[in-house]
């Protein structure tokens, strides 16, 4: 109704209405609309002085008082009863349909489905605390069960998980089963203190949760371990120093991205196909295959990876990642060969490594040493032991003698976008690994450009070394 409104019809009412609010023996001409004192302090102002929302509040006067517009209040009128009338949308679940149309649930006779034995209704097992006489069986009684403050095992659960998730294991180990099969608490009273501040203390309130425990005596420790310690406790289940665990497939990968500048922050889409090895779709029964995204898409986080469970990607199932088929609470944490290789060799690992030499040289420094220390800094936030810096540069000088022989040998690993998984039966060893022979033709990567000499690629050789570091892949 506002673009409705007549400006020379609204200017006169509001002389009117100006001369009215500074009468001080004001006429009851507004008295059957009860004006609120802050519409006339409007009304008071100077016209240059009021800003554009006391200019709609005194429009939205104007349209309820002036007669042209009772037709359109009347309609707006009863468009808002009609609205008021209308019933929410609201999920639909059983209790809300007909009683004939509820379904019944039936035990099946030795597992037939067709054979229905006695009929069943929602409750849950003996062995757990029993639902509240006046609460509804159905998923509102259940959540109400959950958090009641008479079941303390919600809360211990959710703790568990959130300890295992900042130790590596749970104070319950087997963080799926807190039941008979599952393994004892190696600290129960702990469990119990932390459980009751998360529900009670903190009112469910995780962030806290967290902060209570990063900020222990406990969890401070240095993850250093002495050879007694690790004799007598080679887990850590009696937490006598800090944690110290390898990190998730996603985030060795994310982060080795990250620290050579690689990774795209874009968030939510499709889902994206960063480098495989070829073949692995590869099947007589389906046309499906696998096409490498390109610019940024290529570098997005892991959780973008596009999954097929039954051909999951490699280089994250390498690390333990779930192939999906099963719902699972945690990850089982393996140590093999294959994990090292796929982080010496696979395309995203390498193209990480170049991305990273790059960055070590552009960051206004001009020896080896320089690079290799700031490298080491943008991995592991610290400077490098004099000892480590030193094999770093031999690996360097190494390298660096090779490449001048095989000038081509260098172009292909800092080209290694083109080239992944390209020539692959051909193939040299070297003291420092596999490496493509030679370079097949096509254009550099924008992340990547400029020429391929030796020390361009023996750079990168040494920053895959330190994106290989125990200290890089670990959590300690």
């Amino acid at each position: 109704m506002h673009a409705a409104v007549n400006p020379d019809d609204f200017a006169a009412w509001t002389q009117r209405f100006e001369e009215y609010a500074r009468d001080t023996d004001r006429p009851p001409f507004f008295e059957e609309r009860a004006l609120f004192p802050p519409v006339i302090r409007i009304a008071q102002k100077e016209a240059d002085r009021r800003s554009p929302n006391d200019i709609f509040v005194l429009r939205s006067l104007f349209i309820d008082m002036e007669p042209a517009f009772e037709a359109m209040r009347a309609e707006r009128s009863r468009l808002q009863e009609a609205i008021a009338e209308l019933e929410p949308l609201t999920t639909p679940v059983i209790r809300e349909l007909p009683a004939a149309s509820a379904r019944t649930t039936h035990i099946f006779d030795r597992g037939n489905w067709l054979v229905h034995g006695e009929p069943v209704e929602p409750d849950v097992p003996d062995a757990l605390p029993a639902f509240s006489e006046d609460a509804p069986r159905n998923r509102l009684g259940l959540a109400q069960w959950l958090f009641d403050p008479a079941n303390p095992l919600t809360a211990r659960v959710a703790t568990n998980r959130f300890w295992e998730q900042l130790f590596g294991a749970g104070i319950v180990e087997t963080v799926e089963d807190f039941g008979t099969q599952g393994e004892p608490p190696t600290h129960p009273e702990l469990l119990d203190a932390l459980a009751l501040q998360f529900s009670q203390d903190f009112e469910w309130s995780v962030k806290r949760l967290l902060k209570e425990i990063v900020t222990s005596a406990t969890y401070r420790q240095s993850s250093h371990v002495s050879p007694e310690l690790l004799d007598i406790d080679p887990d850590n289940r009696l937490l006598a120093r800090g944690p110290r665990f390898r990190l998730s497939a996603e985030q060795i990968r994310d982060q080795s991205l990250a620290v050579s500048g690689l990774l795209s922050d874009k968030m939510l889409g499709p889902s994206v196909f960063p480098p495989q090895p070829p073949g692995l779709w590869t099947n007589p029964y389906s046309d499906l295959t696998w096409v490498t995204s390109e610019g940024e898409d290529r570098y997005r986080r892991a959780l973008y990876t596009y999954w097929r469970r039954t051909v999951p990607y490699p280089s994250l199932l390498a690390f333990d990642a779930m192939s999906r088929e099963l719902c699972t609470s945690r990850r089982i944490r393996t140590n093999s060969p294959l994990q090292s290789l796929v982080t010496l060799n696979d395309p995203v690992y390498v193209e990480a490594a170049v991305a990273l030499a790059r960055r070590m040289q552009e960051e206004g420094y001009d020896t080896p040493q320089d690079w290799l220390r700031q490298g080491y800094r943008l991995a592991l936030q610290r400077d490098p032991p004099e000892e480590a810096l030193e094999h770093l540069v031999t690996l360097y000088e190494t390298a660096l003698a090779d490449y001048r022989q095989r000038p081509e040998a260098a172009a292909a690993l800092v080209h290694i976008k083109e080239n992944a998984f390209a020539g692959y039966e051909e193939t040299v060893q070297t003291d420092y690994g596999s490496e493509p022979a030679y370079a097949v033709p096509g254009p550099a990567s924008p992340a990547m450009t400029g020429s391929a000499s030796p020390e361009e690629g023996a750079l990168a050789v040494a920053a895959n070394a330190i994106l290989n570091l125990d200290a890089f892949l670990t959590k300690e």
